[in-house]
């Protein structure tokens, strides 16, 4: 099995790529955090800021770093290709973002399971949605930090221009072939 990470900061199109690639029937790891958004009592219908908030943010980030390990380790050991909507790496950033203590499990999984990261470009306008509301400074700033963190992990980083969907799904799946 080869893992290849979809990622950027909020609003990058991550999400609608993984959707893409999974109706074209490749395997897929949905985003833990929306999965855990939408299951977990303790998080449903409220945003990030809220999360923060009520001071549960570090439950949170904690559930979707079991959840990422539970879907990983689902997949783990298939000879396809699985397209990850976010990786450990990911989650590194957001803990560190959030002033949280990352984990060392975190940090070991997030070496023991790099390939290759396809970072996506923001968009210029972001749109808010169910779970994320940050300011186009918030989602520039996260954006960042995931380079910085996959480049610190010495994942292999191929960037994605801003382009439709379609052409996005294309331009991946090229750049898989030649790998």
């Amino acid at each position: 099995m080869t893992l290849y990470y979809i990622s950027g900061g909020p609003n990058s199109g991550k999400s609608s790529l993984v959707k893409r690639l999974f109706e074209a029937a490749y395997l897929v790891v949905p985003e833990s955090a929306r999965y855990i958004s939408n299951t977990d009592e303790r998080f449903k219908g409220k945003k990030i800021h809220e999360i923060r908030s009520e001071g549960l943010m570090q439950d949170f980030q904690n559930e979707v770093f079991r959840e990422q390990n539970k879907m990983l380790g689902i997949v783990n050991g298939l000879e396809e290709n699985v397209f990850c909507d976010r990786g450990f790496v990911d989650s590194v950033v957001y803990y560190r973002n959030n002033r949280l203590e990352v984990p060392k499990e975190l940090l070991a999984l997030a070496l023991k399971f790099k390939s290759t990261a396809f970072i996506l470009e923001l968009f210029d306008k972001g749109e808010d949605d169910s779970l994320r509301t940050e300011t186009p400074e918030e989602r520039r700033e996260i954006h960042e930090g995931i380079i910085f963190t996959y480049e610190e992990f010495g994942y292999p980083i191929i960037r994605v221009p801003k382009m439709t969907v379609e052409e996005r799904v294309k331009f991946v799946l090229e750049k898989v072939k030649n790998l």
